[in-house]
């Protein structure tokens, strides 16, 4: 019987080195940082504007609001702690802040009663090819989400805005992206060009 060759995914090729994936970590949790300023600006802040959702604690919770937004791309779950996406024929990722490690699930709903990380259950590595080739196209989708944002928030608030959220980032980090090269690294990662997903 023939052995059957399993498809290795574009977006498993820009991770092929530690240098990619340290650079995917720094472009996650710098993105994260900007979603934060993007929250502080005044009402209705940016994450409204693009069409969020906001979703409050229970009351006495010390948990801060969480936030969803639903479009033809997919459905996208934003905590402070990390991002979640669906896309109801495939199933839904979820990614962390930290190691950049997308985890899979066939699931595509998730509750809005949800506040921790340790709540979030379900998901995985990926344990066939299939599901490896399914979780490449929901992380190159969620890149995708991620540019158009950038794109709009700099479209709409100016590069000078989108600077100082990064010029604050670099205050407390070493390896921070500079602001200019965010959506193109984005792009780069959606279409799992590892010649551009590069500093």
């Amino acid at each position: 019987m023939e052995r059957r060759m399993e498809a290795v995914s574009a977006i498993e090729a820009v991770f092929a080195t530690e240098p990619a994936r340290r650079l995917a970590k720094s472009l996650f949790d710098q993105q994260m940082w900007c979603f934060g300023c993007d929250v502080r600006l005044a009402k209705p802040h940016a994450l409204l504007e693009w069409g969020f959702e906001r979703h409050e604690p229970p009351s006495g919770s010390t948990a801060p609001s969480h936030y969803r937004w639903e479009g033809d791309v997919g459905r996208v779950g934003l905590w402070g702690f990390g991002v979640w996406f669906a896309q109801p024929s495939w199933g839904s990722l979820l990614l962390k802040r930290g190691p950049f490690v997308p985890r899979f699930s066939a699931g595509s709903q998730l509750s809005t009663n949800v506040w921790a990380a340790t709540e979030l259950t379900g998901f995985r590595h990926p344990k066939t090819a299939d599901e490896r080739q399914t979780l490449g196209r929901l992380l190159s989708s969620l890149a995708n989400w991620m540019a158009d944002y950038e794109r709009w928030v700099r479209a709409r608030y100016g590069m000078a805005y989108r600077n100082r959220a990064v010029d604050d980032w670099s205050e407390k980090r070493s390896d921070c992206v500079p602001t200019e090269r965010m959506t193109e690294l984005w792009d780069a990662l959606c279409a799992g060009d590892a010649n551009r997903f590069v500093l």
